[in-house]
């Protein structure tokens, strides 16, 4: 029991060896070969793109040869390699060896001669859905402006594109100047050497006043070209680390109205900008339509002034004093512009002109709804010549201009706590213009229309005044950002969506989602459902006291128009809209809905309107029309309330009237008041369509605070606080100075 078990070997059995895998080496040699002939035939092409690349630059094809970078670093680097290409301080030899980087990589060695000494750097290719391209260089760069932040010779350190780069510049003799910490460089290294250095002529700016793609211009320095690989820095003082601790700055760090900003200078081209500090939006600046309110530019201008004024072009320093009572007739010329002061020669500009006067200046020939005579701006008006013509800018404290916009947005009747929160609305949305500076262009951050917000068609008023003085300052902001304050006149008892009346940056409808801009009951301690056409219907005819806008005119309205009328407003309105946006206005193709252009008479006889489409608040968003020649599908709510005008086209005809629930009627309104509405169609006896009639309730987009809903929160005791608590919720109110 306790013997061990011997394993018993058969005889004649013998373990077997394998013999194949000896066979298989060739095979595998063979499939290596063969991947390395693929490899090599795959990456043809990026020896043929680094060859195409240097023979460009060769021939001082830059921009044929930066089209074949792959980002904008290596792109600067390509813009630098050209330059000294073609200044004669390095000359291409020849192309080098080529090998595998990765992938989809390949490096290509660069032989390039300075001064009599070869130097060597690698063209690293990439493979990319558009074919090879430069992806980045090895063993050279070069730096448009980059900013030095410590100089301790021999070595220089310099921020550049959010790196911090140290060079060694012992035993070069030709470094004179010599650099200085804060000051800008450009730089080019090969090969681990520095080939080439030159120093940038500062220019401390004292305010941005316009910004353009191509050009940036100071209140007194004039303007200045950008270079296109332009680097820009911003310096947070100690807080930021020290004086010499800079951070990448962007493009819209360059915002039109900011003091101490500091450009550097090279070959005449702005190659580095450093700003400091944070933004002071004490001043705005407002660009003036003409009479018509269409466009930006003025054929002339005529000031008036009842106190002393002081005319200025900055950039020469020609300083001009007139005594009051002075008229003053501005036009275009080919050169600049003339200023004609009455009992006085013309005097010629060739650069923007600023006029200041204590009591402000009468724009006589401006027409504007609330003055008899032409405006009065306080502030400055600054006038530049453009292409024969005047663009007019008014520069003037925040707080100032709103006391004439607030007036153009809210009556001054409404309530104290309500005109409060318009004010602050009012003053973040300019805040956020300021800051945006999409007006940069022009020299302003806004304008006086409804493209911004309408400033100065009417007076200061008491009562506003007093609201925006005891707000001075406030901005509600939201997870750190300034709330984008959309309002409108009247809501139906619930706001919309923001996505759901705006498309995105690129197009796209329904837009991106604003948290704080979501649709939301007006009716207070109620949830409302508008999935159906007939939950629609329901609270339409519901017409709830209880809501917060119910004292509006225009809580509830509706409007008939026979089918020749209607037929009428689209045949003058689709084809506008579809010029405006096309992608919004469509036409019916086989099952499709496709962007086309709208012919003559598009609709024929109108057939039906079916709402397609409704946003959560109950908004229409799509709208489909049938008539006997064509099919239409319109899309967002502005483009429904721009083409169903209630407004007479039909010569001879009385006027289309809007019945209100309150104040009675308005006839020939000029636009369908909101989108929260229900269609109804009525047909003849043949069953021809006969009369449509359209019932609403609102006024306006329906999207952030209702100001007639305001009104209503006030007169319950609701403060500023809450009211804009209620319309934007999640926000915080600061204050921006």
């Amino acid at each position: 029991m306790g013997s061990k078990l011997k394993k018993i070997r058969r005889p004649g059995r013998r373990k077997r060896r394998n013999h194949c895998w000896p066979r298989l080496i060739p095979l595998f040699l063979a499939l290596l070969a063969l991947l390395y002939l693929f490899l090599e035939h795959r990456h043809e092409g990026a020896r043929k793109e680094a060859r195409q690349f240097l023979e460009h630059l060769k021939k001082g094809n830059l921009e044929e040869a930066a089209s074949l970078t792959g980002s904008s670093e290596t792109e600067a680097d390509t813009m630098g390699l050209g330059w000294m290409l073609e200044e004669g301080l390095l000359e291409i030899s020849k192309t080098g060896s080529s090998r595998l980087a990765g992938w989809d990589q390949r490096r290509v060695e660069a032989i390039f001669y300075r001064k009599g000494e070869e130097k060597q750097a690698s063209l690293i290719m990439e493979n990319t859905e558009d074919g090879w391209e430069v992806a980045s260089f090895s063993g050279y760069s070069f730096l448009w402006g980059g900013l030095i932040t410590r100089d301790a010779y021999p070595d220089l350190e310099v921020y550049y594109r959010g790196e911090h780069l140290n060079f060694d510049i012992s035993g070069r003799q030709a470094f004179d100047p010599p650099f200085k910490a804060g000051e800008a460089i450009v730089l080019a290294e090969l090969d681990g050497k520095v080939v080439y250095k030159d120093v940038t002529e500062p220019v401390s700016l004292s305010r941005i006043i316009k910004r353009t793609g191509s050009k940036i211009e100071g209140e007194q320095e004039g303007s200045f070209d950008l270079h296109p690989q332009m680097s820009i820095y911003r310096r947070e003082g100690e807080e930021g680390g020290g004086k010499n601790s800079p951070c990448q700055g962007q493009y819209s760090d360059l915002l039109v109205g900011r003091n101490g900003s500091q450009l550097f200078l090279w070959e005449d081209q702005v190659v580095a900008a450093l700003v400091e500090g944070e933004y002071l939006p004490d001043n705005i600046r407002v660009a003036l339509n003409d009479s018509t309110m269409e466009n930006l530019t003025h054929g002339k201008a005529v000031f008036k002034t009842t106190a002393p004024l002081k005319m200025e072009e900055k950039k020469s320093g020609r300083k001009y004093n007139f005594t009051r009572g002075k008229t003053f007739s501005l036009r275009g010329t080919a050169k600049g512009l003339e200023v004609d002061p009455e009992g006085h020669a013309p005097l010629e500009f060739e650069e923007r002109v600023f006029f200041n006067s204590k009591e402000g200046m009468e724009f006589s020939n401006l027409d504007r709804q609330g003055w008899e005579n032409g405006p009065v701006y306080p502030g400055t008006l600054e006038v530049e010549p453009r292409d024969g013509e005047l663009m007019v800018v008014n520069d003037l404290p925040l707080e100032k201009y709103l006391r004439t916009v607030v007036p153009s947005e809210m009556p001054a009747r409404f309530d104290n706590e309500a005109l409060k929160a318009q004010a602050i609305a009012a003053r973040s949305y300019a805040y956020r213009a300021m800051l945006d500076s999409s007006y940069g262009v022009y020299g302003a951050h806004l304008d006086d229309s409804v493209s911004s917000q309408v400033y100065h068609n009417y007076r200061a008023e008491e009562e506003i005044t007093r609201a925006i003085e005891a707000t001075e300052g406030k901005v509600p902001f939201y997870q750190g950002e300034p709330v984008d304050t959309r309002f409108f006149s009247t809501s139906w008892g619930h706001t919309a969506s923001f996505e759901e009346v705006w498309s995105d940056i690129d197009g796209g409808f329904p837009g991106s989602t604003v948290p704080y801009l979501q649709a939301a009951s007006q009716v207070p301690g109620e949830t409302l459902d508008f999935s159906s056409e007939e939950q629609v219907r329901k609270f339409l005819e519901r017409s709830p006291e209880e809501a917060y806008d119910y004292h509006s005119p225009f809580f509830r309205w509706s409007v008939e128009m026979t089918r020749e009328e209607l037929e009428a407003s689209l045949e003058k309105h689709l084809p506008r809209r579809h010029e405006h946006q096309p992608s919004y206005v469509l036409t019916r193709q086989g099952d499709a809905w496709v962007s086309r252009e709208i012919p003559e008479d598009p609709i024929g006889e109108l057939k039906d309107l079916r709402v397609a489409q409704r946003g959560k608040g109950g908004n229409m968003m799509t709208l489909d029309l049938e008539g006997s020649r064509g099919s239409y599908r319109l899309v967002k709510e502005y483009h429904i309330r721009h083409t169903l005008r209630p407004v007479q086209y039909l010569e001879g005809e009385p006027p289309v009237e809007l019945q209100l629930h309150r104040e009675g009627s308005r006839e020939d309104y000029p636009v369908l008041p909101s989108a929260f509405a229900c269609i109804d169609t009525k047909k003849d006896a043949e069953g021809r369509l006969d009369k449509v009639t359209i019932s609403g309730g609102g006024n306006g987009h329906g999207v952030g605070m209702s100001q007639y809903g305001a009104k209503g929160m006030a007169r319950e005791g609701f403060t500023h606080e809450e009211i804009l608590e209620h319309y934007y919720p999640g926000i915080e109110l600061k204050y921006i100075y």
